[in-house]
């Protein structure tokens, strides 16, 4: 189960590991959002991360979304604070209901309309 965290310091290193000893990927900065899927002691595997403005946060290698969908991405949970979710994430827009009607304006200017029959 996700939980989401928003980072109240000025700067966070992303990890490859629990550790501040393993490889240092890139950096969240204040108010970045972050979607945590484990906890390690004191650091968080980070799956998703966001701007404040919902832009992606990338890696120092400008890789962001493979490091962090694969699970790769961890930071201390020292400074994080729980949010509802992600800056951009909005429901998934509704299905437009079937087009039944069809207007066809015509290069003459004749304008003619197609129903369809279901």
């Amino acid at each position: 189960m996700s939980s989401f965290y928003r980072l109240n310091a000025d700067a966070v290193n992303i990890r490859s590991g629990p550790s501040s000893g393993t490889s240092d990927l890139g950096d969240l900065v204040r108010n970045d959002v972050v979607e945590v899927t484990e906890k390690s002691g004191n650091w968080s595997r980070i799956v998703d991360a966001q701007h404040a403005n919902g832009s992606p946060v990338m890696l120092a290698n400008g890789r962001g979304a493979v490091a962090f969908y694969s699970g790769q991405c961890w930071a201390t949970n020292a400074y994080f604070v729980q949010v509802a979710g992600m800056p951009n994430s909005e429901p998934p827009p509704e299905e437009p209901p079937p087009a039944t009607e069809y207007i066809l304006h015509v290069k003459d200017g004749v304008t003619r309309k197609f129903i369809l029959d279901e």
